[in-house]
């Protein structure tokens, strides 16, 4: 294999892979800016869910409380997790595919039921201890940037979701006395979740790091091929004159044509050690002829 065969192969080689280390570490920056971005909304609308329900429970609930009683229940005012429902949906409906979800393993309302990716983090946070998690799930095809949050029974959520026996009258003719109930203080029961859409997001960063590896396969192939055309000029050709030459002074050949290669460096003191030695040759050969 010829040197001019090697070296393009080698520089070949260094630009495919410079060139998918390229494309993989603008998919990972843009993958990144990406969910750092959906995590900054996610933090946003905690920030706001959790407004809501302090509002509920320190300020809304103890008002109805004392002007219909501590007997009557009335959820769309009464219950944190209700009205933030209500707010979610309403929310929803501007903004589509983000979502925010009580996800419950056993809830009054139907609606709150958590499916098989919740139930398996709720599971996760349950054991785990942890606060809350954060993580990228597929729902319907399409991938959202999550955030759950861990909520645990605290000894006023017995009220409602203790005793069925014990609860208001009102949220036992509303959601009936099955689900719901003998939650147990301190143990991890739901979690809130809060999806941001992230699917178009990715396609772009894949888009974007397409585009690079297409854009950078062209420079390199440019590129390539002007290095290809220098190295050919000032290397390969130089030095193939040069061993035709050194291979027509070891038979004594063209001994009074002189190396005419232009110097560059390197091959231009190669050119002119073999040149002296084709001084030295014809020399030596005329000495002997006399």
């Amino acid at each position: 294999m010829s040197i001019r065969v090697q070296f393009t192969c080698w520089v070949l080689l260094v630009s495919v892979l410079a060139i998918g280390a390229l494309g993989y570490v603008s998919y990972q920056y843009s993958k990144d800016a990406a969910l750092q971005a959906a995590s900054d909304k996610v933090a946003i609308l905690g920030s706001y869910t959790d407004a809501a329900l302090h509002f509920s429970r320190t300020q809304a609930v103890p008002m109805v409380k004392h002007l219909v009683g501590e007997e009557r229940f009335y959820p769309e005012i009464m219950s944190g997790f209700v009205m933030a429902r209500n707010v979610a949906d309403r929310f929803k409906q501007t903004q589509p595919g983000y979502t925010i979800k009580n996800a419950t393993v056993d809830p009054l309302w139907p609606e709150s039921k958590a499916d098989d990716q919740e139930l398996k983090v709720i599971s996760e946070l349950k054991h785990s201890k942890a606060e809350k998690t954060t993580g990228v799930m597929n729902k319907k095809g399409k991938d959202f940037y999550y955030e759950a949050r861990a909520m645990k029974v605290g000894e006023k959520c017995l009220r409602c979701h203790g005793d069925p026996n014990d609860a208001p009258k009102d949220q036992i003719m509303i959601y009936g006395s099955e689900n719901g109930y003998n939650w147990k203080a301190g143990d991890v029961v739901s979690a809130m979740f809060i999806y941001v859409p992230v699917s178009d997001a990715l396609a772009a960063a894949k888009t974007s790091a397409v585009k690079l590896v297409g854009m950078g396969t062209a420079c390199m192939v440019f590129a390539l091929l002007l290095v290809a055309l220098f190295f050919g000029i000032k290397i390969v050709t130089p030095i193939e004159t040069l061993s035709k030459r050194t291979e027509e002074i070891s038979l004594g050949k063209n001994l009074d044509t002189p190396i005419t290669v232009k110097p560059n460096r390197e091959i231009g003191e190669l050119s002119r050690a073999i040149d002296r030695l084709r001084l030295s040759i014809a020399r030596l050969i005329n000495k002997r002829g006399k």
